[in-house]
């Protein structure tokens, strides 16, 4: 009787274990980003750069990335979308925010961060997924700048692989937004779209 009363309580205490696992993992936010290529999880980190998180959650539930591609990719560096939709109309502008670089994640192989141009506080709706681990694009304490990383991928890393070997062109497109003909580099030949992003509540590997 004994012996059964133990295994009981280890296993009651296993239960409880397991659950609060769960429960810490289903903390962060879990978001999946839908492609023509495959899925990908992305696991945020808003206890580290909540601004951050928060707007890139925004931008999800308002189906900002909804028929985008990926418009630009380079072969051991990044991929990066978030900036054009499937015919090549730019998406619409949205508010920049305070760049948190200085309190984000590091630019490994595998995060996901939002690009910005030269003005430090000007990430919008563009992001990129780090191939490499590109430690320059990290805050740096000198320049006080850097990229903001916001983000893990934890499921679908061979299909970022996958979409980082389509090679690439010049695109050349008459661009509704400045009525003018614009130049897109590094462009993949064979279209990468994002069909939708969601809010995942829970995930199972």
């Amino acid at each position: 009787m004994n012996y059964l009363k133990v295994n009981l309580l280890f296993f009651i205490v296993f239960l409880l274990f397991f659950n609060f696992s769960i429960f810490s993992v289903d903390d962060n936010p879990l978001v999946r980003i839908i492609t023509n290529k495959g899925d990908i999880i992305v696991k945020l980190y808003p206890e580290k750069v909540p601004s951050t998180c928060q707007h890139f959650l925004n931008l999800v539930q308002h189906g900002i990335y909804n028929d985008t591609i990926i418009h630009r990719v380079i072969d051991g560096f990044i991929i990066q979308g978030g900036g054009f939709y499937s015919n090549f109309k730019a998406v619409p502008n949205v508010s920049p925010i305070k760049n948190e670089s200085n309190r984000g994640l590091q630019n490994e192989r595998g995060t996901i961060g939002f690009s910005q141009t030269i003005d430090y506080n000007s990430a919008s709706t563009q992001f990129y997924i780090n191939l490499s681990n590109n430690s320059f694009l990290n805050f740096n304490i000198h320049s006080q700048k850097g990229f903001t990383a916001f983000g893990k991928i934890i499921n679908g890393m061979n299909v970022v692989d996958k979409i980082q070997k389509i090679n690439t062109e010049k695109k050349r497109f008459f661009s509704i937004n400045t009525e003018k003909e614009e130049t897109l580099r590094d462009v993949p030949i064979i279209p990468v779209k994002i069909i939708r992003m969601t809010i995942l509540k829970s995930y199972t590997k």
